[in-house]
């Protein structure tokens, strides 16, 4: 019998899980630039376990556990840091 509410126990776990919210933060509307899909165009980006799992317009704010409203900002993978340090030698 132990055995069986274990496993009831997991099935409402997992049932739980799956039935809420699915992303672990959503990005809103940042004006998203991006090399491989070629994006350049205002969207909500849904992360999942450190990853992008969406990008899409008008992703509701009740699937992620977390909202950062990005209005008026850029968006885009892989930059750390957007400046250069020119060196001109002479001589």
């Amino acid at each position: 019998m132990n055995r069986c509410v274990q496993f009831v126990f997991f099935l409402l776990v997992v049932a739980a899980r799956l039935s809420g919210q699915p992303y672990d933060l959503l990005l809103k509307g940042g004006h998203v630039i991006g090399p491989k899909q070629n994006p350049d165009a205002i969207r909500d980006v849904a992360v999942r376990a450190r990853k992008i799992a969406a990008v899409a317009s008008g992703i509701a704010d009740s699937r992620a556990r977390k909202v950062v409203n990005l209005a008026g900002l850029y968006v885009t993978p892989g930059l750390v840091d957007i400046h250069a340090h020119v060196l001109t030698v002479v001589g």
